[in-house]
């Protein structure tokens, strides 16, 4: 799946906005993301009935900045998930560079009744 999204009053590139005020960006229901253009991607595969892969992320444009979701499920037992779900950052420092700006990993058990 992907999909595009325009910002009429979003930002072109950082040189638009100060940088802290793209860091300090607060959305709301007309203003989603803080630059013009994003695209959003998304997929997954079962490669068996009990292990699944996602992965879905974000580009913006022009601010240059990618957001990736990758995500592993394991079902332990029926009703009884395991997740391993991680949120990796990158974007482009004040010196130009592109590079990993965070990461956040996160491991869930589920019991579905």
């Amino acid at each position: 799946m992907a999909s595009y999204l325009l910002n009429t009053d979003g930002v072109s590139s950082v040189d638009d906005g100060s940088l802290a005020g793209f860091l300090l960006f607060e959305p709301d229901a007309k203003n989603l993301l803080p630059n013009r253009h994003t695209v959003f991607a998304s997929a997954y595969r079962q490669f068996s009935p009990v292990f699944y892969l996602f992965l879905s992320g974000f580009y913006g444009f022009g601010v240059n900045y990618a957001i990736l979701f990758p995500q592993a499920t394991v079902s332990i037992k029926e009703n009884w998930d395991l997740d391993f779900i991680s949120q990796l950052f990158w974007g482009e420092a004040p010196s130009g560079a592109f590079s990993n700006q965070g990461n956040a990993v996160f491991l869930r058990l589920k019991w579905s009744f």
